[in-house]
């Protein structure tokens, strides 16, 4: 992997979906294949993590991290 590309989103239903897919159209153009998108979800309570795993399974470089509640981005837990 030669880059990861960090999102951290909280409540971010009416952004992520736009700014994920250009963010893989991006990368694909400059380094394909050699990427991850990483989203870092710190308990959103909207449909945040349901978008980013809809996109995921169309977009296998996409990998989420999610804290159950809202902790800061630091405390976020492997999922």
């Amino acid at each position: 992997m030669l880059l990861t590309i960090a999102l951290p989103a909280f409540n971010e239903e009416s952004a992520l979906g736009d700014v994920l897919e250009r963010a893989i159209v991006t990368a694909n153009s400059l380094i394909p294949g050699q990427y991850e998108c990483l989203i870092v979800d710190d308990g959103s309570t909207d449909a945040t993590l349901e978008i980013t795993r809809h996109l995921q399974r169309s977009h296998p470089q996409i990998r989420i991290l999610s804290n159950g509640r809202p902790s800061g981005f630091a405390a976020v837990q492997k999922q």
